[in-house]
């Protein structure tokens, strides 16, 4: 019987297949490779919004990932702010202030500075700093100044949330990513349905609320340029 994985030259191709065909042997179809893994974006591309742009996105995380009953952007550009550009309460007494650093780069004394300029003159009651950078801020250096500011500032909870943490934290909220960065990288980026269900399920567990209730006014604004009134985030 003739050898299917053998191809003639195209001149014997028309008898080859006859041969094949008489003796009922199939011509064999050329093979698709389909890879089993497909990598999605570790990243959301965070540099490439606009200050305020990034502030809102992480103002608008903070109303519907971390679940804050009132989120406000702290100033406009041009105010000093203290170190903080986004306040989040649950109670109107006691607030988380978000300070957001859209860096390419960030090292050690880039969190140094972020931390002083708010330590000088600490805005309202933050109880919770949270400090947020659009790259990645996996160094060993800036991991010990963290821990180093934390054991001087003992008085506030210090935390950095770099732009591998960020986009964490996004990659069951397609509607904020589609807002942000359009629904052509929400689709590339973000969890299926079901999966974004068990993603957020986890996520609540591990989300500790500040108690008491906080009123609420303002008018719903989102990054794709939709609308804010009073710096309130819905």
């Amino acid at each position: 019987m003739a050898n299917p994985d053998l191809r003639p030259d195209s001149v014997w191709e028309d008898a080859f297949i006859a041969m094949l065909e008489a003796e009922g042997v199939a011509w064999p179809e050329p093979r698709i490779e389909v890879p089993l893994v497909t990598h999605r974006p570790a990243l959301l591309p965070f540099c490439e919004l606009d200050p305020r742009q990034f502030e809102v996105l992480v103002a608008r995380m903070a109303k519907v990932v971390e679940g804050y009953r009132e989120v406000r952007l702290y100033g406009v550009p041009g105010e000093r702010q203290f170190g903080i550009d986004v306040a989040a309460t649950n109670d109107g007494l006691c607030f988380t202030g978000y300070q957001c650093k859209r860096y390419r780069a960030f090292t050690a004394d880039d969190l140094r500075s972020a931390v002083g300029e708010f330590v000088r003159k600490p805005p309202l009651q933050i109880q919770h700093l949270v400090v947020v950078v659009a790259c990645s801020a996996e160094s060993r250096h800036i991991t010990d100044a963290l821990l180093e500011l934390r054991h001087q500032n003992s008085a506030f909870v210090l935390d950095l949330v770099d732009g591998a943490e960020l986009s964490r934290r996004l990659l069951s909220h397609p509607k904020l990513v589609e807002e942000a960065f359009g629904a052509m990288v929400a689709r590339a980026f973000c969890l299926s349905e079901g999966l974004a269900t068990a993603a957020e399920t986890a996520s609540s567990q591990r989300i500790v609320h500040q108690s008491g209730t906080a009123q609420s006014g303002g008018t719903l604004f989102q990054i794709a340029g939709d609308y804010h009134n009073h710096g309130e985030v819905r």
